[in-house]
């Protein structure tokens, strides 16, 4: 069973044409496409929604397009998302896949179908990954507990088996450990038993969930759901 094809796609931006070129080319591809031409709508939809593609253009008044980035890699549910600086430049690099550590720049499209095959690679690639994968982008923080010592982590993303967290701590392969973090600000704390299962070399590890009881798994599976592209 596989996922919906979907896409979520912001686009930052003030030029006419540009939005015209993106309104049209995004039912094509079966994306719902929130534009805005204002900093403040924007700052707000990453706080509060999750998008598969953001894409800023160069002439938003009173926009910052680095912080904008900045902020979208602190944001709850988009620090994974790719970011897409449009570009008016020939030859600008429009390949999906070679980001910087905060964006990617793109040629900005003509036309409709000059959009489409770049829209249908993203789409194939988010497939692909919530096929394989089945993990959110979700940033919050992380109460630990193992034995005596307590720490605060960061959590990277989430699935029904486990979660990615930055840490400075230092684990072993199998360290069992308590972990308590928030799904939503309404919900009661989720809590639950680890076991270390991967050791990044970047202060990230992998952690995945140990003994889960039924309760916590179907919220879990609930808030995923909710977030990630639904099911057929």
């Amino acid at each position: 069973m596989g996922y919906r094809v979907g896409l979520r796609l912001l686009l930052v931006n003030s030029e006419t044409q540009t939005g015209r070129i993106f309104k049209q080319a995004a039912p094509a591809v079966g994306a719902e496409l929130i534009a805005t031409d204002a900093a403040e709508t924007a700052a707000r939809c990453i706080r509060d929604e999750r998008f598969d593609g953001i894409f800023v253009g160069a002439d938003v008044p009173n926009f910052s397009r680095q912080g904008f980035t900045h902020l979208v890699r602190r944001s709850k549910f988009n620090s994974q998302t790719p970011v897409f600086l449009l570009t008016g430049y020939t030859g600008s690099e429009q390949v999906l896949g070679k980001e910087s550590d905060s964006f990617s720049r793109v040629a900005k499209p003509s036309s409709a179908a000059d959009l489409l095959p770049f829209l249908k690679e993203l789409k194939r690639k988010l497939v692909a990954d919530r096929r394989k994968h089945g993990r959110l982008a979700f940033r919050t923080d992380v109460n630990c507990t193992q034995g005596a010592r307590r720490f605060r982590a960061m959590s990277v993303n989430l699935s029904t088996q486990g979660m990615l967290i930055e840490t400075s701590w230092r684990f072993e392969g199998e360290d069992e450990l308590e972990i308590h973090f928030l799904l939503t600000e309404k919900e009661p704390v989720f809590r639950a038993r680890a076991r270390v299962a991967r050791v990044g070399a970047t202060n990230r590890v992998g952690v995945a969930f140990h003994n889960l009881g039924a309760t916590e798994r179907q919220r879990l599976r609930q808030f995923l759901d909710q977030h990630l592209l639904p099911r057929r």
